[in-house]
């Protein structure tokens, strides 16, 4: 497999008002964490340069407007709901790029992913048809990779990784990327992403709610990359 072949990312989203039910926060309070979070989930993807385009898919059209402002990435409504259907939806409505691209399906609660752990797990990607990545909890998938023409296997829950073994696919380690393995659920997830260092997105909500202590500092990877290609359909 080609290493530098282009890649899609998908990022799919769920209902915002029910981003962070761990967190115990307001659904106003919620819902900006979970913009946050996703703003430099996708602010990161942005930035790695075999990532020709960025797709955020979402599953309630009203959300869309929240995030619209982020320059350079696509946003589709998906016809179903739930993520594993959504994922499916946005490649067929993408499905003049699957033919000729890989795929990078990330979540979008991932505010500690940074470029350079992006860069490596692509590099991983590209020797394998398919290949995921579990989070430290074993709760779920947070990335899915598929080489171009290869057919995911869509599975976001908390029996994931026994089913990917079944399928053939590769299971990457958690430990040996961190801050993608690093979902934001609860509290404890939140504190260890800023321990790993978040977005600026993140960082800012975090400390209007006094999430954060004030003398956590974000990463310096989140920056609005390269202008990407379009998407031919």
């Amino acid at each position: 497999m080609n290493r530098r072949r282009p890649w899609l990312a998908l990022v799919p989203q769920s209902d915002l008002d029910h981003a962070t039910p761990g967190l115990g926060l307001t659904v106003q309070a919620g819902r900006r964490l979970g913009v946050a979070m996703l703003e430099d989930t996708v602010t990161a993807l942005s930035r790695v340069e075999r990532i020709c385009a960025v797709a955020v898919v979402w599953e309630h059209p009203a959300d869309l407007e929240e995030i619209r402002g982020l320059p350079r990435v696509m946003h589709l409504v998906a016809r179903y709901r739930g993520v594993d259907q959504a994922v499916a939806d946005a490649e067929q409505q993408l499905r003049g790029w699957i033919r000729r691209s890989g795929r990078i399906v990330v979540a979008g609660n991932l505010p500690a992913g940074d470029r350079g752990t992006l860069d490596r797990l692509l590099d991983h990607a590209a020797t394998s048809p398919r290949c995921v990545l579990p989070d430290p909890h074993g709760r779920g998938i947070t990335v899915m990779t598929a080489g171009a023409g290869t057919a995911l296997h869509y599975s976001f829950d908390r029996n994931a990784v026994q089913g990917f073994h079944a399928h053939g696919t590769r299971v990457l380690p958690s430990s040996g990327f961190p801050t993608l393995a690093r979902d934001v659920h609860t509290l404890a997830d939140l504190r260890e992403a800023m321990r790993l260092g978040v977005g600026p997105a993140t960082l800012a909500v975090a400390r209007d709610l006094y999430l954060a202590p004030e003398h956590t500092a974000p990463r310096g990877h989140h920056r609005v990359g390269p202008r990407h290609a379009a998407v031919p359909t």
